[in-house]
């Protein structure tokens, strides 16, 4: 099974020989089959040999690259795509009004089941009393089907968000406790975790729908402005919960991480707070772990990883044959 390779601290050297990846430091030394890797995501500042750059555009392994504080930065990527079908189709759903919200009302009816899931979970193992947020998330469920534009859909959207992380939020350990979603920047190490989780998720979501010939600028719920990924962001929702949520919170529980490993930077306005090394390695493996997770999928049984990647093609399908777009659901 192919893995992703993170290099998350300053000063290391990547090189390429002989169908293998080096990686070196003063502290650390490991090498790889190139073949073996599904992508490259890098965090710091390091020396990367122009033989290894090459290797990854032979091999079609998009480099990622991500500041210190988990904001993406840019990316290098050959994956060639000849689909030019797939993206026509694509353009015209994206000027189709009416086929655009069915699309979106699929896609946001799966991260509220799932989110409702997450919720249940919770109640079920650990005995907090989510009632309220519970109800008021179907509550809104039970009202999607009636919505006339994407904005209506947008701000239930919003409303389900809000319910959903003051639950999650409020079963923390105090230290972690927060009752709402904070990005750019975080404003405590919960939220910077998730951030950081979302960054991780987006990288593989990206690397899925670009392998699939679709454009992962052209979505149906998120906007286009900015060079928004539109479309990585509509397929991450659905996702959200058990790949990122659900390892963050239990990364907490499990006292794996702790108040102390953060960094808090006085900022203007406010305090943003940012993960430090010891955090980062943590999500990474927990993250890691669970794309290597045999999950049963259409009668067989699949790695997660590969969850995405079949997602993406009944993305593709629903769009190429006017049909409904059906989300993946955990129990």
């Amino acid at each position: 099974m192919k893995t992703n390779l993170y290099i998350i601290h300053k000063g290391i050297d990547i090189s390429y020989k002989d169908q293998t990846i080096y990686v070196q430091d003063k502290d650390l030394s490991y090498s790889l089959p190139i073949q073996s890797v599904n992508s490259v995501q890098i965090f710091a500042n390091n020396v990367l040999n122009t033989d290894f750059i090459r290797a990854c555009m032979k091999y079609h392994i998009p480099m990622y690259f991500i500041s210190v504080k988990g904001k993406y930065l840019g990316k290098i990527n050959n994956i060639q795509s000849h689909a030019i079908e797939n993206r026509l189709t694509q353009y015209a759903v994206y000027f189709d009004e009416d086929r655009k919200l069915s699309l979106a009302k699929d896609i946001i009816a799966g991260k509220i089941r799932n989110s409702l899931q997450m919720l249940y979970r919770f109640r079920r193992l650990i005995g907090y009393n989510l009632s309220e947020e519970i109800e008021q998330i179907v509550r809104v469920k039970n009202s999607i089907d009636s919505v006339k534009d994407i904005q209506t859909l947008m701000g239930y959207e919003g409303i389900v968000a809000r319910h959903y992380f003051q639950g999650i939020g409020r079963t923390l350990p105090e230290a972690f406790q927060f009752s709402t979603r904070t990005r750019h920047p975080p404003l405590d190490p919960a939220n910077s975790m998730l951030s950081f989780g979302y960054t991780l998720l987006a990288n593989n979501i990206m690397t899925a729908i670009e392998v699939n010939g679709m454009d992962p600028y052209i979505g149906f719920i998120h906007s286009t402005i900015r060079n928004n990924p539109a479309l990585v962001l509509d397929m991450m929702e659905e996702f959200r919960a058990i790949m990122v949520d659900s390892i963050v919170i239990s990364l907490i529980e499990s006292r794996k991480v702790k108040y102390e490993d953060f960094q808090f930077k006085e900022g203007k306005n406010c305090t943003p707070v940012f993960i430090g090394n010891n955090v980062k390695k943590e999500l990474i493996g927990a993250y890691e772990k669970r794309l290597k997770v045999k999950v049963d999928y259409d009668g067989r049984t699949v790695p997660f990883i590969r969850v995405f990647y079949y997602q993406v093609e009944k993305m593709k399908e629903a769009i190429k044959s006017n049909t409904d777009y059906k989300p993946f659901s955990f129990r």
